[in-house]
This record gives C-alpha cells, sequence and structure tokens, in this order.
C-alpha cells in the first residue's frame, strides 16, 4: 500500500535520513520505531509532503503522494494535536470532515457513531477544553478517520496517557484495523507496539536496521519481549546507554 524507497533529507548539511527503504501493506498495523533523532518524524512529515525529500520515492498503491487524492485516502494524528478549544465534539467532527470532499456533510447520526466507535458518544456536547489528554487522543483518532480513509498516519499516538488510557486507544485501534484500516504508527511506547503491530520496522541513525514481523524480532534477539530485543538490537548497531 505505501512504499517508501530510498529516502534521503539533510537539514543544515546534516544528514537525517539515509536511503530509508520499507513497505506497508494493505491491512498492517505496522509500527515505526526507533531513539529520539533516529528520523521518525522527519520520515513521516515526508510521506505527509509537509518537508520534502533530497531524494527517493514515496508511493501509495503505486502513484506519487503529491496531490489531494492521497490526502483524501490517508488520516493523520499529529504527536500533539491543537484541537479547538471552543467547540464540542460533535462540532468539531463535522468541521474536521468538511475539508474532505467525499466525506460530504454527515449526517447527525455518522457523528453519533464515530464518537461511539471511540468512546466519547456521552460528552458528544462537551466543549473540548475541559477534555482530558486521552479524550483528545480518542476525538483526534475520531478526526484521522472522519472521512474514511484507507490508511491511519499516527505519530506518538500513546504519548501521556495513562495505563486506562493507552489500554481503551489500542483497543480503538484494533478495532479499526478490524474494519479494515491500515494503520502507521510511531511510538516510543513499545509495549504498546508489542501488543497491536503485526509488522514493525527500526530505525537508527537514520537508517533500517530491520522490518519484519514483531515476533521474529524478538527471536532473533533471544528476546522476553520488545523491549528488551530493542536495547539488544541497539546496543549491537553500536549504541551506548544513556
Amino acid at each position: 500500500m505505501l512504499d517508501v524507497k530510498e529516502l534521503c533529507k539533510s537539514f543544515s548539511k546534516k544528514q537525517v535520513l539515509n536511503k530509508i527503504t520499507f513497505r506497508v501493506a494493505s491491512g498492517d498495523v505496522f509500527g515505526f520505531i526507533g531513539r529520539n533523532g533516529a528520523g521518525k518524524s522527519t520520515t513521516i512529515k515526508c510521506i505527509l509532503n509537509f518537508v520534502f525529500p533530497d531524494s527517493g520515492e514515496i508511493l501509495f498503491k503505486g502513484r506519487s503522494t503529491r496531490g489531494p487524492r492521497f490526502r483524501e485516502s490517508i488520516g493523520y494524528l499529529p504527536e500533539i494535536a491543537q484541537l479547538p478549544r471552543n467547540l464540542t465534539a460533535s462540532e468539531f467532527l463535522r468541521y474536521a470532515a468538511s475539508f474532505y470532499r467525499k466525506a460530504g456533510k454527515p449526517a447527525e447520526e455518522d457523528i453519533n457513531s464515530l464518537l461511539k466507535d471511540v468512546g466519547l458518544e456521552d460528552v458528544k456536547k462537551k466543549l473540548i477544553k475541559n477534555f482530558s489528554k486521552g479524550m483528545k487522543q480518542r476525538l483526534g483518532i475520531a478526526q484521522a478517520v472522519v472521512h474514511n480513509p484507507e490508511l491511519l498516519i499516527l505519530d506518538e499516538p500513546f504519548t501521556g496517557l495513562d495505563p486506562i488510557g493507552k489500554y481503551g486507544l489500542k483497543q480503538i485501534l484494533l478495532n479499526l484495523n478490524r474494519q479494515g484500516k491500515t494503520i502507521f504508527f510511531s511510538s516510543h511506547n513499545l509495549p504498546e507496539v508489542q501488543d497491536i503491530c503485526t509488522v514493525i520496522c527500526i530505525i537508527h541513525n537514520g537508517r533500517v536496521v530491520y522490518q519484519g514481523k514483531t515476533e521474529d524480532f524478538i527471536t532473533q534477539f533471544d528476546a522476553k519481549d520488545l523491549e528488551e530485543a530493542f536495547i539488544k538490537s541497539y546496543r549491537q548497531s553500536g549504541g551506548h546507554d544513556v
């Protein structure tokens, strides 16, 4: 579905991405992981055309990601979502839908159904400024799927959530995947990645060091879980503990 090929990007002569190559297949829950500064956010920004790579190619279903067709086929949630404080959840989703031609003007029952899917049906008339961090993340997921995209791109969706919030968000993502959504997300929360990701891609210093099944990576490093395997991989690549 999404092919990133030989992606390179430099800022002020510092190379941030060095021939990044990976593939997200239709139906994947794809975890994109690496340390701070590894190049995760820059890669996502290149995919979304927020910045442009120096070289390489990004394709969605065999076509360039440049242009409105791609943007209407994806949903995006940034790490820090700036939601309009003085709108209600229902008002915000109608506003979000207005940016997409194919979404049209969603009916009230469609808005209610979407809010129910993310566990916010009971607070649909509550102002966003009164929402908790977890509620805002749930609403952010709802806006990302309001136009029924094929692919979701989520940047650090678990950041700042308490254990209950993380559990709830995992269930939402798994349910969306069961509904046919392909999900690509970056995360530092490796237990959550292990719980829901069928495939992972690990980058280190702007290079892909692993792509494949999560369970195969754990087995490769004879580890008890993804966190231990990641640490072993990092040390093997020449990294040092902070």
